[in-house]
């Protein structure tokens, strides 16, 4: 038998807002990691700006695949609340039921 889990909801969806929040961020600094690259690229003659454009490119790739998982999981936390809250709230409303009361969920 597995051990018991306690999650705490309203922490979790914390965790979840904040993570969508820094996925938000981590958006905006692909944008200006790539704008850096690409502009510093043109400032650079031959191959160092060549290369400085393509570094920015690719950190900017890389800072918005960090981003869309961010966003992704922070999305997927939220949800689990939301669907813990519910089933906690039928749970809280079968046995209020069951027992003639009012239906308090956690």
């Amino acid at each position: 038998m597995s051990d018991p889990l306690t999650v705490q909801l309203d922490v979790l969806d914390g965790l979840a807002a904040e993570l969508t929040a820094l996925g938000a961020e981590l958006a905006d600094d692909a944008h200006v990691s790539t704008a850096c690259g690409t502009s510093l690229g043109w400032s650079l003659d031959g191959g160092p700006g060549a290369e400085t454009a393509a570094v920015g490119h690719e950190w900017g790739t890389v800072l918005g695949l960090l981003a869309g998982r961010a966003t992704e999981v922070g999305a997927t936390l939220s949800a689990a609340v939301a669907g813990y809250r519910a089933l906690d709230r039928s749970a809280a409303e079968l046995v209020a039921g069951a027992r003639g009361r009012s239906a308090v969920a956690r």
